[in-house]
């Protein structure tokens, strides 16, 4: 049974024959650690800098792999794990 829990949040955002953006938030915490780790990452292109027809552009996960990163911030937080 695993002991961790990872959260995926992510924002996608397509305007056809115009720009494709991605803003994600991954979040990992291994249980009996007192931190998480936390990854924010924005990856955005403009639609014509994307090698893939519109029509293949409906899911997200077949775009975001060929969208350059534009920023990514990873961090450690402290979880207070104490207990009275």
């Amino acid at each position: 049974m695993p002991s961790y829990w990872y959260v995926l949040q992510r924002y996608f955002l397509r305007v056809d024959d115009v720009m494709v953006r991605s803003h994600e938030t991954r979040m990992f915490h291994m249980l009996n650690t007192d931190y998480v780790l936390r990854e924010y990452s924005t990856k955005e292109a403009k639609a014509q800098d994307i090698n893939i027809p519109t029509s293949e552009m409906k899911e997200a996960d077949d775009v975001i792999a060929f969208l350059p990163v534009k920023e990514k911030i990873t961090e450690k937080l402290l979880v207070n794990t104490q207990t009275n």
